[in-house]
């Protein structure tokens, strides 16, 4: 379009920005920008460049390393893949052993635990019924006041016992909850 002078003016059409995001994206901006290409393009692939080289990157998790990682170190020593899941099955192998012994051991532990309440309870009735019958046997014997107290101091050790006993467990279960330790009747 000529202007009041007589030159011609040529409009610029606005640049477009030019997305790179795969590997083939950036093969196409090569190719247009080429070794003589305007030089913002240039400019523009290597910095596209250099994001997809700082962004590329791999891990794994878990106890065996990915098929291309084993691979790799199979390069480095022969037979190293082999011996790296052997050592991982042999650790797996090892942790459930573990964790079926600590199992074992709690649930004996539970048993041990209610054999003794179990033993506690038959002992505690056994006396209870020896100290009322003695103190019955003696009341009707002619020696009420003797009698009175045997059976009576029976019965009321027996309630001190349980009920302080059933204080002890209740206040331990409130320490062992308060420092993060599961009380023993939790699963």
């Amino acid at each position: 379009m000529p202007d009041k002078k007589g030159t011609k003016t040529t409009q610029q059409e606005p640049t477009q920005d030019i997305i790179v995001q795969t590997p083939e994206d950036l093969d196409n901006l090569l190719e247009m920008v080429g070794e003589s290409g305007p030089p913002e393009l240039q400019e523009h692939a290597k910095k596209a460049l250099l994001a997809i080289q700082s962004s590329s990157y791999s891990s794994y998790s878990g106890p065996i390393p990915s098929p291309e990682l084993l691979q790799q170190f199979n390069l480095v020593e022969p037979g190293l893949a082999n011996r790296i899941v052997a050592m991982t099955e042999m650790e797996g192998d090892h942790r459930r052993a573990m964790e079926m012994k600590s199992l074992d051991a709690e649930i004996a532990l539970k048993h041990r635990g209610f054999d003794q309440v179990r033993r506690g309870q038959f002992f505690g009735f056994a006396i209870g019924t020896i100290t009322l019958l003695l103190g019955a046997y003696m009341a009707t014997n002619g020696a009420s006041i003797v009698g009175g107290l045997v059976g009576t101091g029976g019965v009321v050790g027996l309630v001190t016992v349980f009920v302080v006993g059933r204080r002890t467990v209740a206040l331990d279960d409130e320490v062992g909850d308060s420092l993060g330790d599961p009380s023993p009747d939790e699963d």
